[in-house]
């Protein structure tokens, strides 16, 4: 079923009574009061309905949405950890399609969501239950398709079986599989090795990259490796997550004049909170393959928000800021709402059109995922026959 053209030619008052049926079903399918987690109170009321609400389109593709349970996290320290101190932490410990819907019921009133999903790539991961148990969770839902977790030791014949298995749209890799002595320095290619970037190639399939190095999307290897594989693996799409790793200006305008270079290359946007960041990428890249993205579980729904000095960035929340204000209001919103505000205010700077916001909120998600699951039939279909 061509689910994107099907959910593309509904009315806006379809899509609202499709939102509150399958919210219903996924509010009695929640593993976690996800409510009572979220704890919504009148500050993020008062901006979501007076800053948001107009602003987010009635239809989203999440191209960065994250599921997993607690039972998938082998990290010996994992009880200590901050990702589950935090409040959203509990979210994170049963990460349900469910929950997520659930959450975006919660957050996004009236909207239609549709969701690219990541199964959590945990650092001490069961990568062969939370891959299988991800492809089971969106094997019959309307409104998700799934990747896979990939670690560099897994050979080009074990992926190429489990896309032809579970029909994964995608690869989830990240840094700090690398066997390197600094994951946080690694190169594209120690996480993410060629052998298994030639198994993307052969499908389309896309390539949920969150970039390492200090520099993230600016740094100079990353931009030499981006190029080399881009034009070495043409059909492979490239999703670089949270802006390219940009989060404030200087990294994407390093970045972008070769980055608009590369046809194959896509940008994510979540945790992004400052809207220079966001306007130098659509300014400078343009917005024909920039996708809207939540992070979650656990980061988008964490109270707080991702901030920049300097050259650094980190995400500000209860954990390390825990003065109390006198002279404002000092409680925190949604990280989520904090990247929508940084998104609404870059879009204004940028001089968008009604259009091209609706195209980063979901058809340039739409576009992508229909072109990626094209592909992966049309290869499979082709190898059903021979």
């Amino acid at each position: 079923m061509d689910t994107t053209r099907e959910w593309a030619s509904f009315s806006r008052r379809s899509l609202l009574v499709g939102a509150v049926g399958l919210a219903l079903r996924a509010r009695a399918a929640a593993a976690v009061d996800v409510a009572a987690v979220l704890q919504v109170n009148d500050l993020d009321r008062r901006i979501w309905f007076e800053e948001l609400d107009a602003f987010v389109p009635a239809r989203m593709w999440d191209m960065h949405a994250h599921i997993g349970l607690y039972k998938f996290d082998h990290d010996p320290q994992r009880e200590t950890a901050r990702r589950y101190a935090l409040a959203a932490g509990q979210l994170k410990k049963e990460a349900t399609l469910a929950t997520l819907r659930t959450c975006d019921e919660i957050l996004y009133p009236g909207r239609m969501v549709m969701r690219f999903i990541l199964p959590t790539p945990y650092q001490y991961c069961d990568c062969k239950e939370i891959n299988a148990w991800a492809a089971e969770e969106t094997r019959n839902a309307p409104d998700a398709v799934a990747t896979m977790v990939v670690q560099p030791g897994m050979s080009a014949e074990y992926l190429d079986e489990q896309v032809r298995q579970h029909r994964f749209v995608g690869f989830k890799p990240y840094m700090w599989h690398a066997k390197v002595p600094n994951w946080y320095e690694a190169r594209i290619t120690d996480f993410l090795p060629e052998h298994q970037i030639e198994v993307g190639n052969h499908y389309g399939l896309v390539m949920a990259l969150h970039l390492a190095r200090r520099g993230g999307g600016g740094d100079p290897d990353n931009l030499a490796d981006l190029e080399r594989l881009s034009r070495r693996y043409p059909k492979v799409r490239w999703l670089l997550l949270h802006n390219a790793r940009c989060y404030f200006d200087r990294p994407m305008e390093r970045a972008a004049p070769r980055l608009r270079q590369m046809p194959n290359v896509w940008i994510e946007g979540s945790t992004v909170c400052e809207a220079d960041a966001l306007f130098a990428t659509f300014t400078q890249c343009g917005t024909e393959q920039f996708c809207y993205g939540s992070d979650d579980f656990y980061a988008g729904v964490s109270r707080g928000k991702y901030i920049s000095w300097g050259e650094a960035w980190t995400q500000f929340d209860d954990s390390n800021f825990t003065q109390k204000l006198q002279h404002c209001d000092d409680r925190k919103t949604f990280v989520r709402y904090e990247m929508l505000r940084a998104l609404k205010r870059a879009a204004k700077y940028a001089g968008l059109k009604s259009g091209q916001v609706e195209d980063i909120f979901f058809g340039n998600g739409a576009r992508l995922v229909e072109a990626v699951k094209s592909d992966l039939n049309r290869v499979l279909g082709q190898s059903n026959r021979s």
